[in-house]
């Protein structure tokens, strides 16, 4: 191989390399710097089992977070999970609605009985039936956690990874 074919060689490598190097470091969604928050929400002095947390910015063209309650431990989410929230003050609300989906699967089985039909286990459950176990949903923490307006929960995100836990009262 010539000396002119090795350069030429050597050329087309680096600039595949830098293509790749490109392309893959394009990537991102554009919105900005977040900080990571997670922490731990407790009610009457132990952990939440379940349910979601919400941060509402308080700027009028803020951008909120949300994450899953799991064990009393969360994390917040803003685009992808666990990518934290942007820097400033959220108001927050915390939801635990606990649905029964058994009396609707049991109504759901009886109504394919009836119609003859065969339910899959894990099978669609008749809407009827879920409308009827949503109006009957409850919260296990006061219902004011879960509007902004009520909770009286507020958290500061800062420019750093972020540790805010809340205890709930009635």
């Amino acid at each position: 191989m010539n000396l002119l074919a090795k350069i030429g060689s050597k050329i087309l490598s680096a600039s595949a390399v830098l293509v790749v190097v490109l392309v893959v470091g394009c990537g991102g969604d554009d919105l900005g710097k977040r900080y990571a928050v997670s922490g731990t929400i407790t009610y009457k002095g132990k952990p939440l089992p379940k349910g979601t947390i919400a941060f509402i910015s308080e700027k009028p063209d803020g951008r909120g977070a949300s994450g899953v309650i799991e064990d009393g431990k969360y994390q917040m989410t803003t685009q992808s999970a666990n990518d934290g929230a942007f820097e400033g003050s959220y108001l927050v609300t915390i939801n635990d609605i606990v649905i029964d989906n058994a009396a609707a699967e049991a109504e759901t089985k009886k109504l394919a009985a009836k119609k003859n039909v065969q339910m899959a286990p894990g099978g669609m459950i008749d809407q009827v039936h879920q409308a009827k176990a949503l109006r009957n949903a409850a919260n296990s923490v006061p219902a004011k956690y879960s509007l902004a307006s009520t909770s009286g929960l507020k958290a500061e995100v800062k420019a750093s990874s972020n540790k805010i836990d809340f205890e709930l009262t009635d």
